[in-house]
This record gives C-alpha cells, structure tokens and sequence, in this order.
C-alpha cells in the first residue's frame, strides 16, 4: 500500500488500476508498506538527495552525510542510540548513491514503533552534524573509498557516469581524496536545511501494518519541538549528457570495456520493453562464481567472431528519476579486451537495425518474470525499490499488475526499443591496462 493520515499521504486505488495512485502530497511525509510475510522487520526511510545534488565546492558532501549519520543529535546522543540499537538486537544501515540517502533498519516487528519513533526518525530529523565529531567522520570516509576502491565494477561505473554526463549526475558517490576533510558542519547543515524536508521523504515498511506504521511515523514527528519543514526549493538540475570516454589505468588480470547507451527515466512506459531486451542480451546471474556464458544471446553471437578468447558480457539499465542509461558491461583478459569490445560494438548496432525474433523475446520475457518473481522474495530489494519508485512518481505497482505489463510485451516493441537506445555508443569507460582499449571513435558502427 501507499497512502497516508496527516503527515502521510493518502492513496487511493482504482480496481482495474495498474499503480496505486495518490493524492496531492504538500507538506507531508509518505508511508508505503509492502506485503511480505515475514517473521522479521525491516523499515526503511529515503530522502531525496544524492551525490548529483553535491555542489562544485562540496563534492563529496553526500559521502560525508552518510559517514556522519547517527551522530549527537538534537534529541539521540550517539552513545545512546547505539545502546539502544545494542539492546534491541536491531542493525541500522545508511546507503547513498545519486539520489538518494537510505536509513534502513531490520528489526523484530515487535519493537519497530520504539525503534521508529526513538532512533530511525529522531536520528534522521534531529541531525545537527557538531564539528567536533567530524575528525572521526573523515577518518571512516578514508576507510570506506579505500574498501570500495577494490572493486573494479564500482570504479568502472563511476567513470561511465563521468563519461555520460556533465554537471551532477557526473558527481562521484564516494568523495574524491582532496575533498576528505574540507566538508565542514555549515556544509552539512545547509544541505540538511535544503533537502531534509518531509516533502522529500518516504518511510516504507515490511512487517508492519499500513496503520501501525502510520502511527509510528506520527509519534517519531510529534516527538521533536523541532524539525526540518521549510518551504525551500529543493528541484534537481536538469541532467546534461556529454558522450565521453574515461579510462583507468590499472594493472588487472581482467580487464573491463563498460558502453553506454541512453536509457529511459524511472516510470517510462518503453521500460519495460528495455528490461526484456536487457534480458535477452544477458544479465548478471544468480549463480555464485557461475561462468554466466550461456545466459543470453550477447555472448553467444560475439563468440563467433572472437577466436579463443576469454570473455563475458552482460547488460545493465540504470534508471533515474528524469534519465536512464543502458550499459552493456565487457570483461576479458588483456590481449582479447580491444577485439571483444569492437565485437560486441558491431552486434549491438547490428541489432539495432536487425532486430530479435519471437523466440528470443520469449526467452527474454521469462527471464525476466523470473528475474522479477525472485526481487519479490528479497525483502531487502522489496523495500528499497518501493521507495525509490514512491520519490520518483509518487506510485507503487502491485506485482500482478507488473507481471500482466511484462508479458503482453511484443517483439515489435522491443525492436522498436532496440532500434532507439542502440543506434550509437554514447559514452565508454575502461578499467585496466588503457594502452589495450579500444577508443569511443572505434565502437561506432
């Protein structure tokens, strides 16, 4: 459900509607709930705010928000909120990445209002970000970029974003080096003044009643004298696209070749034809340390024109709240890197002009009911892909209706998609030895 009382926003439903539909928001906070059996809680509130709403002079605030979470605040010191989190037997995470900042908690669905109203909401509207805390906070922000910095995938997209866009979307999610330590408590607090707004949030649930969390929501707001709920203006700058390439240079065993395409923003009704085309190229499966060769055709027709080389490719669609980007991710050793890239280059634009059959939609539709049947089981996804879908369009697709949208897909619309998004690569990165990659210029076909 999606709705709301008072500082929630209330929704209503039409029978034959595909989403939930909900009424003006104004000033209130919105309440989502996902219907998940359960014997654990899980609650999750998101704000509306990200790495590409960092300024030119405060790259890499967003990094420090989060490293910063659950300090002494204007209600919760953090001795006593991690006392409280000790006693409850409860695990309080917080993710950024572009546009958003998550506070997600898991919990017995026993103790959610306590937790809710006494740390989740007091923590998150109470921030006050003292400086004298802060020297810890950089300190973390250093172990966290050298952590994440060991994962080539996640170095290869921020350089495809690099790549694609100019302005914010452009934004690093992990703050650059230089910056560590010059994101000061008025930084903070002007971004917090700006953003924290309850217009800008969403608390979703699972494990919990649409009431109940409701009431709990209400209690956590009444609890503070005072809270962020200015009337500032908080709308995101438009995204720009750049189409350029950017390489790292690294000594790897595998090299990566990462091309971009234009995708589609969250909500668009060619999505779902995008998303079985996605799976008809070839996803990342679900099997660990699987080969993943035979998942998709992409694989399998590149294969022909690369002699004994060692390679995968798999497909990805980024979706934002007003752009897309669909990623085509390339892995092989060095010496084959430039070949396969080229190669797969060459396919996709072949595709584009050629199309799929009925049997490989087929293969692609079911892969992706499957694909989607599996997120539902995954309370975790559930909860997150709610809210962000609840921020960006103010809606909740019900999982029948989702299925219903994903198999009356027809071949002729995923050409038609195909034939749009795959014309030309527009941006490229690369990780590894950059003397063996290919150039942008070499994968236009």
């Amino acid at each position: 459900m999606l709705r709301t009382r008072s500082l929630v926003k209330v929704v209503s439903r039409s029978v034959s509607a595909a989403q939930y539909t909900p009424a003006t928001i104004g000033r209130r906070l919105r309440v989502a709930t996902v219907d998940q059996r359960t014997h654990g809680g899980r609650v999750a509130l998101v704000v509306s705010t990200g790495a590409r709403d960092d300024a030119e002079d405060s790259v890499g605030l967003t990094h420090c928000m989060q490293a910063a979470a659950c300090l002494n605040g204007d209600i919760n010191t953090a001795f006593l909120t991690t006392q409280m989190l000790a006693n409850y037997g409860t695990t309080l995470e917080v993710n950024v990445d572009r546009e958003h900042i998550k506070y997600e908690v898991a919990c017995h669905p026993s103790i959610m209002g306590e937790i809710i109203s006494t740390v989740l909401i007091p923590n998150v509207l109470g921030s006050n970000y003292p400086h004298w805390e802060l020297g810890e906070v950089y300190n973390r922000m250093r172990v966290q970029k050298s952590m994440i910095g060991q994962n080539p995938v996640f170095l290869l997209t921020e350089a495809l974003h690099k790549a694609a866009f100019k302005g914010g979307m452009s934004n690093p999610i992990v703050s650059p080096e230089h910056m560590i330590g010059q994101h000061n408590t008025e930084m903070l607090m002007n971004r917090y003044t700006r953003d924290f707004q309850l217009k800008n949030m969403v608390l979703v649930g699972s494990g919990v009643s649409q009431k109940a969390l409701e009431e709990y929501a209400e209690e956590g707001t009444h609890m503070l004298t005072n809270f962020n709920d200015e009337l500032t203006d908080s709308a995101k700058a438009a995204p720009q696209f750049a189409g350029r390439e950017v390489h790292l240079d690294h000594d790897s065993d595998i090299s990566h070749v990462a091309i971009a395409y234009h995708g589609f923003p969250i909500g668009h009704p060619s999505n779902v034809a995008l998303s079985v085309l996605q799976h008809i190229l070839g996803t990342k499966g679900n099997v660990k340390r699987g080969t993943e060769l035979e998942r998709g055709m992409l694989n399998n027709v590149v294969d022909e024109y690369v002699d004994e080389s060692v390679f995968s490719t798999s497909a990805a669609s980024i979706n934002y709240s007003d752009c897309g980007l669909f990623c085509i991710h390339i892995a092989a050793d060095p010496n084959s890197i430039d070949t396969v890239a080229r190669a797969t280059a060459a396919e996709l634009a072949k595709l584009a002009s050629t199309g799929v059959d009925d049997e490989a939609v087929e293969a692609g539709r079911n892969r992706l009911l499957s694909s989607v049947a599996m997120s539902y089981e995954n309370t975790d996804k559930l909860v997150h892909d709610t809210a962000i879908q609840a921020l960006a369009l103010n809606t909740k697709l019900d999982k029948g209706n989702l299925m219903f949208e994903i198999e009356k897909v027809t071949t002729e619309e995923v050409n038609a998609v195909a034939a749009q998004v795959l014309q030309n690569a527009r941006a490229m990165s690369s990780f590894g030895n950059t003397a063996k990659m290919p150039a942008l210029c070499d994968l236009q076909f």
